[in-house]
């Protein structure tokens, strides 16, 4: 169970000098190990009419105990996507945000990292990270790299705030990593025009940080103190690799619980489900008893290996 006190301690309010080279890997990470299925595990088939009535039972005490917020549960969230340097210490940051403002756990988290921000995609519409290859690497389409998240548009304001939180003195916390592939950039609904766009310009503000339009493919934003602004239905994101998922700082090493959370897995296309984690879903119509839960299937299509060089689940 990922819990607050596991990693919130590494919320930056400020960040010490980073290491060189903070997001560049000299080799791929060992592969991600699958959840047991069902002998000596605690898991659940939601499959049966019998185990829909349990699990509705059981999940109307756990929507109770969770002190969901009704109002924010009938919101439909919407993605968003937030780049400040490396994606790993980025996606850490949002992960403790989702739990702290919205009471998420475990498969409930929604943030990924990826990549944003480019006009191109590479073959079979692939967006990659650096390879021996050259295969669609995602700084040659333009792109930089950043973290996505869906949450209920009531609280962006609040995330918004987390996010310029990264910034040290209108700089991002690990300027040695230099290039496009490192600027600051935040993707909304309309980007500057959207609905979002007058929280971002109070949150950015308050930091002394600049907004601009992004137009995509631009350089690095290291020492100009602004933030490129992308329409994220027109600029979209791309999910990084699986090894790229729920990774270690450079600097900061974060808890077995933290790396867990890559381990959430979907077994032959049926809804299993974690005592543990909560998550009672209807089996037939496929939705979740409170809308703020998120359905396990969702989070592995997003997590699902990305064809890139390397890439494996």
């Amino acid at each position: 169970m990922v819990t607050t006190s596991a990693f919130a301690a590494s919320v930056a309010v400020g960040r010490g000098a980073r290491g060189p080279s903070a997001c560049r890997l000299s080799m791929q990470e060992p592969r991600a190990r699958s959840i047991p299925h069902l002998r000596g595990s605690p898991m659940v088939e939601v499959q049966t009419r019998r185990s829909v009535l349990l699990g509705l039972s059981i999940a109307a005490l756990a929507i109770g105990t969770l002190g969901s917020d009704p109002a924010m549960a009938a919101e439909e969230e919407v993605k968003v996507y937030f780049g400040c340097g490396c994606f790993w210490h980025v996606q850490h940051e949002f992960v403790v945000a989702e739990e702290k403002i919205l009471g998420r756990r475990n498969s409930q988290i929604t943030s990924l990292t990826g990549y944003a921000g480019g006009t191109e995609v590479g073959r079979d519409g692939k967006v990659c990270y650096h390879n021996m290859f050259g295969d669609s690497d995602y700084g040659s389409l333009g792109h930089s790299e950043a973290v996505e998240l869906s949450l209920p548009p009531s609280k962006f304001a609040q995330f918004a705030q987390v996010y310029m939180n990264l910034f040290i003195n209108g700089e991002r916390a690990d300027p040695q990593d230099r290039g496009g592939e490192y600027r600051s950039l935040v993707g909304i609904p309309g980007g500057m025009d959207g609905p979002f766009a007058e929280s971002l310009k109070a949150a950015a503000s308050s930091r002394g940080l600049t907004l601009v339009a992004g137009k995509g493919n631009e350089g690095d934003t290291l020492g100009k103190k602004l933030i490129y602004v992308y329409d994220s239905v027109q600029f979209p994101f791309h999910p990084a690799e699986v090894y790229h998922q729920f990774h270690d700082d450079m600097v900061d090493k974060y808890s077995r619980e933290y790396h867990d959370l890559k381990r959430i897995e979907l077994q032959d296309g049926r809804w299993v489900v974690s005592l543990s984690d909560i998550l009672l879903c209807y089996a037939v119509c496929g939705v979740c008893v409170s809308s703020s839960l998120v359905a396990p299937s969702e989070i592995m299509l997003r997590l699902k290996p990305t064809g890139c060089p390397g890439d494996s689940a």
